[in-house]
């Protein structure tokens, strides 16, 4: 995409779909009006907490109410990367000399006051005490429940963004803390491993995950089950193990057969999967998928030229921003099709 355009109010017309926002903090290192999709900028967005008017050095007004960044304001300490990568989607237009009034660019797409979600306790589903998950909600009307689970890294903040989006897009979101409150550095596999054997995922699916699904249909709501990595194998666990589930998306894992018979399967279930992977091999993903079907049941499975992981933004050595943007409007795709 090639920025051509110098009047930010005319965005829609050379970028269809896409969004013209002023950016006065210079977190690409420039500070101007850039044009990014829906999909980042609402993902930028509902990363904002809330802010008085005026709070935080340098962060105007429209920046607040736009939906862009505070990058240094708002997140300064912490993973940084969280939002970086997502500069590889934006283009920068020629800026004018001071930012444009907020009647110059589009509505608002939502109000990000409600986008940042929090810790909350729900109930197990065994009834033995509670579990904590971070949850972001929706300001949709009855909007549909989705239930994310961590990688094998635990409850990071990148899948809490993940959380963050989905209630941009409509669903409200719950990540269970299946780690009680231990999040794994990107840089140390081994205690990420250590962790994530020690965990037993049939208890885990059986009670933390199927008590947040539980949260959702309490309420009256449709509900379904992702997540990524170990994340990936409980959901493919629940939709065996969870009768309240309406359907689920797996992103790159495969739990063993005795955890979860593909013959079981009882739920839509959509998958995405990456060729060079070895965790969740090309191999085991054709297996799963070949049960499935010869049991008369259908999946709808995706593999992508990417690495293990390829969603994660924080982890640039197997990032991959076109399978990763593919993958998630699949995603929404399939959420709008089963959850509505």
């Amino acid at each position: 995409m090639k920025a051509s355009i110098a009047d930010p109010s005319r965005c829609g017309e050379a970028f269809p779909g896409h969004y013209a926002v002023w950016n006065s903090s210079g977190t690409t290192g420039v500070p101007g009006v850039y044009v990014s999709d829906r999909d980042t900028l609402a993902t930028h967005a509902a990363l904002l907490t809330s802010r008085a008017a005026g709070s935080g050095p340098g962060v105007d007004a429209p920046v607040r109410r736009w939906g862009w960044d505070a990058f240094h304001q708002r997140w300064q300490g912490r993973n940084q990367t969280l939002i970086a990568p997502h500069y590889h989607w934006v283009e920068r237009l020629p800026s004018p000399a001071s930012p444009p009034s907020p009647g110059a660019l589009h509505a608002p797409l939502f109000d990000q006051e409600t986008m940042m979600g929090s810790m909350i306790d729900f109930d197990r589903a065994d009834g033995k005490g509670k579990a904590r998950g971070y949850l972001a909600t929706s300001t949709r009307a009855a909007a549909p429940g989705v239930v994310v689970i961590q990688e094998w890294w635990g409850l990071q903040d990148q899948i809490k963004g993940v959380c963050d989006r989905l209630a941009a897009a409509g669903y409200h979101a719950l990540a269970p803390d299946l780690y009680n409150g231990v999040a794994v550095p990107y840089h140390d596999p081994d205690a990420a491993n250590q962790q994530m054997t020690s965990l037993n995922f049939i208890d885990a699916t059986d009670n933390a995950v199927r008590g947040a699904v539980q949260y959702f249909k309490k309420q009256g709501l449709k509900a379904g089950l992702t997540g990524f990595c170990m994340g990936g194998a409980v959901t493919i666990i629940g939709s065996v193990r969870i009768p309240e589930l309406d359907a689920g998306v797996c992103f790159y894992g495969i739990p063993p057969a005795q955890a979860a018979d593909p013959a079981q399967v009882r739920i839509p279930l959509q998958g995405h999967f990456a060729s060079r992977d070895d965790w969740c091999t090309p191999q085991a993903v054709e297996a799963f998928e070949a049960a499935v079907k010869a049991a008369g049941k259908h999946v709808d499975f995706h593999m992508y030229e990417a690495d293990h992981g390829f969603v994660n933004e924080q982890r640039d050595a197997v990032h991959d921003a076109p399978s990763a943007r593919l993958a998630w409007e699949r995603m929404m795709n399939f959420w709008k099709k089963h959850l509505g």
